[in-house]
């Protein structure tokens, strides 16, 4: 059973060794690409609680 399973599995395999890397330039250009769905990431701050404040309850 072990071996018609790697036997099955051999041409997948092959396939992935020919064309792997398209996957990999793929998710190269997609993550350099600017996207219209998610806006840039902003780099502030985020806010400081002021801890002088005295709390309300």
């Amino acid at each position: 059973m072990l071996a018609d399973h790697d036997t099955e599995a051999w041409s997948y395999l092959d396939d992935w060794a020919t064309h792997g890397h398209a996957v990999i330039d793929i998710n190269t250009a997609a993550g350099s690409a600017p996207s219209p769905l998610a806006p840039p990431p902003t780099a502030k701050p985020a806010p400081v609680a002021d801890r002088t404040a005295p709390v309300r309850r």
